[in-house]
């Protein structure tokens, strides 16, 4: 549903925004359709231009629900809106969420030079010019704008609803012949300013700022004070494995019960939970991965809150039902697609029957889950001993870890450790698996082998070093190079190596046109067969360095970044272990080693072939 809506230069501009902060509110109306199970999900959006400004609301129905009949409901809650207005705690909680983005904004490097630039494109001297503005707004204001805006006689609705394709679209034998290969005409050389950065020797991150803890229920936390912004950023991860530990015919039902936790804990419904966040402009997320953000002086409350979310689940029997039906649609939507298809008859053909790896949730593993089943799930998986937790921000260490202790300490895990070990896999076999679709024009493979690795090996990173300089550079990586821009024999070509800690695997993915699959193949296979063969140069490897550097420090200009990269650590052990493992292995990693676990892990004639044809 699309609407004009305020301008930047227009008086309402800031009404609007609160407005449409008022609607996404979880206590709202558009969260209240969901939780009835009247439609799956909808969201209010806004974008704002010097002259000109556009509103939307984007919903989506449950598989088999006529569009109109979502529009429908999505209206109902409008006309609702216009008759009473927006409820008046609505409004309040988003503009204190909004007033309380200036805080916020000093918590990430990048978002405040947006933040910056967007005010001076738009004509403001500070990002700050706004607030006194924002503080302005009324409910009558708000009010006002949802029936000048979000007028029904001046609506687009736009309504999408599924077709099953059963041809492909035809090729004009008229047209041109394609040629995807490009021919450089001359080599350009780096500008003489930029030499010294590549000759520059690579350096590590080093922090001597973080804190480890871990309490005696065995949660392990890591700490970062940053007072640069009074904020606080918490990054949690809880190890489940679903397909080692889910019982028998019940796939699905860690991702039934992590949608359930956002609805309400034991002490408080779904609103009033979310009106306790809204108090402090605090924020959420919640499952087996979690999340929270709130200002320094609202830390324990926040927290208070994250773990009575997290300990404390509801699991109201109305939303299980509504959730169980959706995922069950869901999965029955999707079961019979092609890259369904060719997902599982992958998965089947690198592990042997029994391999926890095969599972998957279906539409009728879903459909027989009950409400028992989640709560068994969440009282074996959600424990302690098996969840990190970061925390970087205006906060001491010591602060840190009492707070955490004091909401967290009672926590106690139930039952024996969960298994976490998979079993040792051979390597797979060389073999083609073919599915069809329908709607494609072109040809999708992946060239899939199973390794003998480990996250701990040395040559873990080595071959993470290999991959880069294969896909990670992009357009000028060695794949690509080669099979597009030198032979055009693929669209696009990528690759990569996920390392596990039991054991790894190693993919090729590209698309190409029926008739270049076998010589973009032989050409991929070429390319690794390079590595293998020679050391590279120097200079190549020290690039590759240098992007997995970046790549690593780049996200670490917020809370969240820093917060993320902590988290990630303590989950592969190599904070707890030493801080600097896994730098000093990238950095003392030499083309010759590169080229001999290249060697050692890559056989190019055993690489399982999945190809998605065109087909019917």
């Amino acid at each position: 549903m699309v609407y004009r809506f305020p301008s930047l230069r227009d008086p309402d501009y800031q009404a609007g925004e609160v407005l449409i902060a008022s609607l996404n509110n979880s206590r709202g109306g558009l969260v209240d359709l969901v939780a009835k199970g009247q439609i799956l999900g909808a969201q209010a959006i806004s974008s704002a231009f010097p002259d000109v400004g556009i509103g939307e609301i984007v919903g989506a129905g449950s598989p088999g629900t006529p569009p109109r009949q979502t529009l429908d409901a999505l209206e109902g809650l409008l006309d609702g809106y216009r008759a009473n207005g927006v409820p008046p705690d609505l409004i309040a909680a988003a503009k204190a969420r909004l007033l309380g983005g200036r805080a916020y904004r000093q918590a990430s490097i990048s978002g405040a030079a947006f933040t910056w630039a967007n005010a001076l494109a738009n004509g403001e001297s500070s990002p700050d010019d706004g607030y006194a503005a924002l503080r302005a707004v009324t409910a009558a204001d708000v009010d006002r704008v949802l029936n000048t805006y979000f007028d029904p006689q001046r609506r687009l609705s736009i309504l999408l609803s599924p077709k099953r394709v059963t041809s492909i679209p035809k090729i004009d034998p008229k047209a041109g012949v394609e040629n995807v290969a490009y021919t450089a005409d001359r080599e350009e050389a780096i500008p003489a300013w930029a030499t010294a950065y590549f000759s520059a020797p690579l350096r590590a991150p080093n922090d001597e700022n973080v804190r480890i803890y871990r309490l005696a229920n065995g949660l392990r936390m890591t700490v970062r004070r940053e007072t640069l912004s009074p904020t606080v950023v918490v990054a949690g991860a809880i190890r489940t494995a679903p397909d080692l530990n889910e019982p028998r015919g019940k796939d699905g039902v860690a991702l039934l019960t992590s949608s359930l936790l956002p609805w309400g804990t034991t002490t408080m419904d779904r609103t009033a939970y979310v009106a306790a966040l809204d108090n402090i402009q605090a924020s959420v997320d919640l499952g087996s991965d979690f999340s929270m953000s709130a200002q320094s002086k609202d830390f324990d409350a926040a927290v208070a809150l994250l773990a009575d979310a997290l300990l404390h689940p509801a699991f109201p029997q109305a939303q299980f039902d509504i959730f169980k039906n959706n995922n069950a649609a869901a999965l029955a939507a999707v079961e019979s697609q092609p890259s369904t298809q060719a997902a599982l008859a992958q998965t089947n053909a690198l592990y042997p029957p029994g391999d926890p790896r095969r599972r998957r949730e279906t539409s009728a593993t879903v459909a027989g889950l009950t409400l028992a089943d989640v709560k068994r799930w969440y009282a074996r998986a959600y424990r302690p001993d098996e969840t990190a937790i970061a925390i970087v921000g205006d906060v001491t260490p010591k602060q840190a870890q009492d707070v955490v202790a004091k909401y967290f300490g009672g926590w106690k895990a139930v039952g024996p450790q969960p298994n976490f070990a998979y079993p040792i896999v051979k390597a797979s076999k060389s073999q083609t698996v073919t599915v069809t679709s329908s709607v494609s024009k072109q040809t999708q493979v992946t060239l899939t082998q199973v390794l003998d690795l480990h996250r701990y090996d040395r040559d873990a990173i080595a071959l993470e070093l290999a991959n880069t300089i294969l896909s990670g550079e992009g357009t000028g990586s060695m794949l690509f190079r080669d099979v597009r821009t030198a032979h055009g024999y693929a669209y696009g070509i990528d690759s990569s190596m996920d390392v596990g800690t039991s054991s790894s695997t190693f993919s090729v993915d590209f698309s190409a046109a029926p008739k270049n699959v076998e010589a973009a193949q032989a050409q991929a296979i070429a390319v690794i067969r390079r590595l293998q063969s020679a050391p590279l140069p120097l200079a190549d490897v020290q690039r590759a360095k240098a992007l997995l550097l970046a790549q690593r420090v780049l996200p670490l200009d917020s809370y969240a970044g820093v917060a993320g990269d902590l988290l990630s650590d303590a989950q592969v052990l190599y904070t707890n272990r030493d801080a600097n493992l896994y730098w000093r292995r990238l950095l003392g990693v030499t083309p010759l080693e590169l080229q001999r676990a290249m060697r050692k892990y890559i056989d190019t004639k055993r690489f399982l072939r999945v190809i998605v044809a065109p087909g019917s």
